[in-house]
């Protein structure tokens, strides 16, 4: 997918929270494959621009992310209130000219709203990430000017009697009419918590709402190993921008009524300029054992969780999810935190840390006093952590509510009938296409509706010994999800309905990758786990209720006490020899019912030509490997080699006659379809038949590969 990302300022300039959203986002869904550009406003720059009328362009790179930044030449006063600028757009519809993009997804509107208008036009899906109020308060913090917190802001009026006054009304009124139409234009509107979220549907906010919780990086993750004793010194860290809101002084206040001698506090944060306010916070505290530590990076973020043992989040303003919260917990570090907002969702009083009330130095001062008196709360602490998601994690979520959206845009919503005919499937199967593929490179499902797959309840918790997850959750699931459509086009061939299949067998199971999916298709189905691996069998009957069933390096030796109406076998005689294929396809067509279906998936021409391409680190051989299986293959159409230092187990690559040829001595199996690279586009699939009524050898076969379904 193309995705355009927008957000009212941008590193390296402008480095908090919501450009840290927009940083991490980026960089993961271009591993995952995706053209991003992120578009911005220079609302502090003025170097390297290039003038384009009575606005300045300028294109740089950060960390490998393409970044078009835009300004006024005359930057207007109310450049940071208004939503939308009829001036602007015409600017940013250049953005349009020589870039198309699938997706918007704005992650702050100021400054730059108008980016909503002229997607609108344009007819490009837009995505809004709300991580404050600034939609509807300008203030952007829903405090009023006597610093109380508001609740909404009464279609603008309330702005007018509180904060601005009645010089602005109009103004107000019609920004509160902007911000109702940017809201109801965009495609889905997505929080973080679900107190934000709350907050604009109790001011009449109403549009397709989602929520999907920040993701941390961890790749910047060190554990803080801390154990502490009743003698242990504590060190609290305040990492915010320095500034009234984020509650500073509340922290030393408490700091002084608690009047703790193992206590320290770390204050680390940019105060922008305020320097009355840095300077009335130094003179709050007279100790040496409270350090203004002023800006810090954010690759020095371990380093300094490393060296606290609380984080502080004081805030008298609404907070959503601050990062610095979710970066904390990650690195196991404990926080205390204001009762408002956001933050009581991530914090639990007590258990991964506390509470207290907000603006309130005595109830903050309380438990400074308590940690002081008996550090050794720290260790519960600890053990009461629940590490926040990954931004692997929070890239999936949103890499799907794209495909979802641009899907409800495009599809072609047309039922396929089932015809028992071959050809005509073959057929009917190419003009239908479009709604019945899995798409690897842009990540998209779309299926006959046999499985709604926004619907399927996937257990997500993974095993630490899985080596099929490589910490990319995205590719993880996504094998999941392709092995799922090979299924349906099964189904779909013979006229099954999902409800048909009773007992399925995933063998060479693992730690579920697949067995994950199947067990949320197939809900009411018996599902039995075989794999050599001990460990992972019995993960997969404890994690996803399936019979357990222990395989052995000796066909002869497996034993499996039932039959099956489906048998899915993902990369297993990719790694065989050709002796050994044909005990397993005996063993499999002796365990499969009357109509039962066998999935099984090779190594075919794309393996071959990535081996002669030199990619055999991949596959993990050596020089002397790679040219004997591809002689091999070549010559007979079927190659294999063990594996560096394996005596028994290694990589075979396959022709497809080969693989036909091979079935013909199963006679009680038939050959339905033959796939290239349909499984994760990658593998070639084969879906087989036990030999019944109504499936007779003389039938023809059924190539997917030039029918549209294996795209």
């Amino acid at each position: 997918m193309r995705i355009l990302y927008v957000v009212h300022q941008f590193f390296p300039k402008h480095y908090t929270g919501t450009e840290r959203v927009v940083l991490n986002l980026s960089k993961q869904m271009q591993r995952m494959g995706h053209s991003v550009r992120v578009l911005t406003y220079g609302i502090s720059e003025n170097d390297g621009f290039e003038q384009e009328g009575d606005f300045l362009i300028k294109k740089y790179e950060f960390q490998g992310v393409s970044v078009i930044s835009i300004r006024h030449k005359i930057i207007p006063q109310d450049v940071s209130f208004t939503i939308f600028d009829q001036i602007l757009e015409k600017i940013l519809s250049q953005v349009f000219l020589n870039d198309a993009f699938d997706i918007i997804h704005i992650c702050h509107p100021m400054r730059v709203g108008s980016i909503i208008r002229v997607a609108k036009h344009r007819n490009i899906p837009i995505v809004l990430t709300l991580t404050d109020f600034w939609l509807f308060c300008p203030r952007g913090i829903a405090t009023t000017q006597k610093g109380e917190l508001c609740h909404g802001p009464e279609d603008g009026m309330k702005c007018v009697r509180e904060c601005y006054g009645n010089s602005w009304k109009d103004e107000l009124i019609q920004r509160f009419n902007d911000a109702y139409e940017a809201f109801q234009t965009v495609n889905c509107v997505v929080f973080a918590t679900k107190f934000l979220k709350q907050i604009f549907e109790d001011n009449n906010f109403s549009s397709d709402i989602r929520l999907i919780p920040f993701g941390n990086d961890y790749d910047n993750v060190v554990s803080n190993a801390k154990e502490y004793s009743e003698k242990s010194e504590i060190i609290l860290g305040f990492l915010s921008t320095v500034t009234p809101h984020k509650g500073a002084q509340v922290l030393l206040e408490a700091y002084n009524k608690a009047n703790m001698r193992n206590i320290g506090i770390k204050i680390y944060g940019d105060y922008f300029g305020d320097v009355d306010y840095y300077n009335k916070l130094k003179k709050i505290v007279d100790n040496k054992k409270v350090e203004f530590c002023g800006k810090y990076k954010y690759e020095e973020m371990p380093d300094i969780f490393d060296g606290i043992d609380m984080l502080v989040l004081p805030s008298i303003w609404w907070e959503n999810s601050p990062l610095v919260l979710l970066s904390a917990l990650a690195n196991n570090v404990p926080a205390i935190v204001s009762d408002l907002g956001g933050m009581t969702e991530v914090i639990e009083d007590g258990k991964n840390g506390f509470t207290f009330k907000a603006g309130s130095a005595e109830s903050l001062a309380e438990i400074l006093q308590k940690i002081g008196a008996n550090p050794t709360l720290l260790n519960e602490m600890k053990t009461g952590i629940h590490h926040p998601p990954r931004i692997e994690e929070e890239a999936c979520e949103y890499e799907q509510l794209y495909s979802d959206i641009i899907g409800k845009g495009s599809s072609m919503q047309v039922k396929i009938d089932h015809i028992d005919n071959m050809e005509e499937i073959r057929k009917n199967l190419t003009i239908y296409g479009d709604d019945f593929f899995f798409d690897i490179k842009n990540k998209t499902y779309k299926s006959t509706g046999m499985f709604n797959q926004n619907n399927l309840k996937i257990i997500t918790r993974i095993s630490k010994r899985d080596t099929m997850f490589q910490g990319n959750f995205d590719h993880y699931f996504s094998v999941g999800m392709s092995a799922l459509h090979c299924i349906e086009i099964a189904l779909f061939i013979v006229n099954k309905k999902s409800t048909d299949i009773k007992n399925i067998l995933d063998f060479a199971c693992g730690y579920g990758r697949v067995m994950r999916i199947i067990k949320a298709a197939f809900p009411k189905a018996a599902i039995t786990a075989c794999e050599l691996d001990k460990e992972a069998v019995d993960y997969c009957a404890k994690t996803f209720s399936a019979t357990p069933a222990y395989s052995s390096k000796q066909v002869s030796e497996i034993k499996i006490d039932d039959s099956f109406d489906l048998i899915w076998i993902g990369s297993l005689l990719t790694h065989l020899d050709s002796d050994l294929w044909g005990e397993y396809l005996r063993l499999f067509e002796s365990l499969l019912n009357p109509t039962g279906i066998l999935i099984f998936t090779v190594h075919g021409r794309l393996v071959a030509d990535k081996l002669k391409k030199g990619d055999n680190n991949y596959y993990g051989l050596d020089q002397a490997g790679v040219s004997k299986i591809l002689k091999d293959y070549e010559g007979y159409g079927f190659g294999y080699v063990n594996y560096p230092n394996q005596a028994d187990y290694g990589i075979c690559i396959s022709s497809r006659s080969w693989v036909l040829s091979s079935l013909e001595n199963i006679p009680n199996l038939h050959v339905l379809a033959y796939a290239e690279q349909l499984w994760d586009n990658h593998q070639d699939v084969v879906i087989c038949i036990k030999d019944s009524e109504g499936y007779r050898k003389s039938e023809s076969k059924v190539d997917l590969t030039t029918s549209g379904l294996s795209m």
